[in-house]
């Protein structure tokens, strides 16, 4: 069998879908009262920086919610990409990752179980 012999990782959070805004608009719909910084003005990687109790709780709970990460919009084009490069052969693996602390505690299981569950709708 002749296999094309290019990989391509494509991350979820910003390639492929619009993760920051959608994790602003789902933690205030869900939670109201806990104040959500903008998509896009954070000055941290790590999205738990400087977060209150409440607001680290409100956006672990919406990263762990089932279907959060299939109800992102996608990236203007990044679905059309996607499919060419299925189309040509390409292997193509959604990537994610995750924080330093959930790494450290280890336990990423229900953030990485809903966002591998939902992404793979992407790929059609």
């Amino acid at each position: 069998m002749n296999r094309n012999p290019f990989i391509v990782l494509v991350d979820i959070d910003a390639p492929l879908a619009l993760w920051e805004e959608g994790l602003v608009a789902a933690a205030r719909r869900h939670f109201p009262g806990v104040r959500t910084a903008d998509a896009g003005s954070r000055v941290e990687w790590n999205l738990h920086t400087g977060l209150t109790a409440a607001e680290n709780h409100a956006v672990t709970e919406v990263m762990e919610m089932p279907g959060f990460y299939r109800s992102l919009e996608p990236v203007p084009g990044a679905v059309r990409a996607l499919h060419e490069m299925l189309d040509s052969g390409i292997e193509v693996f959604l990537c994610s990752t995750t924080t330093l602390e959930l790494l450290r505690a280890g336990d990423v299981s229900p953030v990485l179980a809903a966002a591998a569950r939902d992404a793979a709708s992407w790929a059609g």
